[in-house]
């Protein structure tokens, strides 16, 4: 798949000479093919991981609002793209957790890249706040059109892609893995992962972090724990 996600991009680049309108075309539409499926691959095996409890979990110090201001520089590019603006509010710097930064960054990104991409081009705002128990609450709120509330219970499903509005098919392309992988992450690091919706009104989405990230003995446990209920 990397194979052809790069021959794509040197034909695209006119590394191979001009293209026609339809040959850009066509190439366009691989790339993007490509580019689905290695993540649909990527997400099924995070997955795979997770539920076999071999998903690994580095914990490290981490500090916030720091490392959401960072994600945003990963992320305006998209958000510019589709014509949203960023805010971030947060309580105060320097608040530093116990938790895995890789994880915590691809649970935000995914919830990040999905407030874009069905936020209808208006503003994002990502709240960072203390927990008075310790730990943090990070908040991702659209203005979209929002989930309707039949299907609100089914949003952290695995491969399940709900009606967000009429967003463009283009726009609404996923693999419909990346909220059950962050709410499954987002167990594994102690902490959850809920969402709320009003329709014609926007969507929530919220993390919240303990101050310590399990370990990975006691996440595995947790999140088998977690299974065994459902």
């Amino acid at each position: 798949i990397n194979a052809i996600i790069g021959y794509a991009t040197l034909l695209l680049d006119g590394i191979y000479g001009d293209l026609g309108d339809q040959q850009t075309m066509g190439v366009e539409r691989t790339h993007r093919a490509a580019k689905h499926l290695l993540e649909l691959v990527n997400d099924v095996l995070d997955l795979s991981k997770i539920e076999a409890g071999k998903f690994e979990v580095a914990v490290q110090p981490t500090t916030f609002p720091g490392l959401v201001e960072d994600l945003f520089v990963t992320v305006r590019p998209l958000a510019d793209e589709h014509g949203c603006t960023l805010t971030l509010e947060h309580d105060g710097p320097g608040l530093t957790l116990e938790t895995d930064p890789r994880r915590v960054r691809q649970i935000l990104l995914n919830l990040l890249s999905n407030a874009i991409k069905f936020g209808a081009g208006r503003p994002i705002a990502v709240t960072v706040a203390r927990r008075a128990e310790g730990g943090v609450t990070i908040a991702v709120r659209d203005a979209g059109e929002g989930i309707a509330p039949e299907d609100l219970p089914r949003v952290f499903d695995e491969f399940v892609q709900l009606d967000r509005g009429g967003a463009l098919p283009e726009a609404a392309s996923g693999t419909g893995l990346g909220l059950p992988i962050s709410k499954r992450l987002a167990t594994l690091l102690g902490g959850t992962l809920d969402a709320e919706s009003v329709r014609g009104e926007g969507s929530t989405f919220r993390l919240t972090l303990p101050a310590v990230a399990p370990t990975r003995r006691d996440a595995g446990e947790g999140e088998a724990a977690t299974d065994g209920s459902a």
